[in-house]
């Protein structure tokens, strides 16, 4: 079994988000191999990149600035900010209905995370439809999070009151919202 690379806490951190830049899952400590297989996945992006081939192009395409979790889950949530975060993003986490429309109305971000039943659907569906209303310079992508549903008009009246993207919580989901983030949303995935 390969060894962990350093058993300094800090190094293991940044080891652990280029893993993840990369695509890669990291779990436990980084290996070489491991970190060798991101640098190869990263380089083989910035070959394949139309608009240069430096490290900020790059950067630049791989998610959000800014972005708000508004829901209760608090270990799911919790564990989508934990990831977004050694992306790279700014994470601001709302419980409530309230604070979520609040803290559109003070700051912009580029994604909104939207549990839908916060505690129920009504809550979520209010915040999806005042942060469509708000004026903003650049509209934020929205992405709704539903628990299993088997009532597709569910689904339909999130996209059309303005989500960009309809992510049920079944097997995989916390992968699939991290593609979105990254910028390659699977193609199965219900979109706007």
């Amino acid at each position: 079994m390969e060894s962990a690379l350093s058993q300094d806490p800090d190094m293991q951190t940044a080891l652990s988000s280029l893993l993840e830049l990369a695509g890669l899952p990291s779990e436990g400590p980084p290996t070489a191999k491991a970190v060798q297989s991101a640098v190869d996945q990263l380089k083989t992006r910035l070959a394949d990149s139309k608009s240069g081939s430096s490290i900020h192009t790059l950067l630049s395409k791989t998610g959000y600035q800014n972005v708000l979790i508004a829901g209760q889950l608090g270990i799911v949530l919790h564990q989508i900010r934990q990831s977004l975060t050694k992306l790279g993003a700014e994470i601001t986490l709302t419980k409530d209905m309230e604070s979520a429309i609040e803290a559109c109305q003070k700051h912009e971000f580029q994604l909104v995370i939207i549990d839908l039943f916060m505690p129920s659907e009504r809550e979520g569906m209010i915040v999806l439809n005042e942060i469509k209303r708000m004026p903003a310079a650049q509209p934020p992508e929205i992405i709704v999070l539903s628990p299993p549903c088997k009532d597709q008009s569910l689904q339909d009246t999130c996209l059309n009151q303005g989500a960009n993207y309809f992510l049920e919580k079944i097997d995989g989901w916390h992968e699939t919202l991290l593609a979105v983030y990254q910028g390659e949303p699977p193609a199965d995935l219900p979109k706007r």
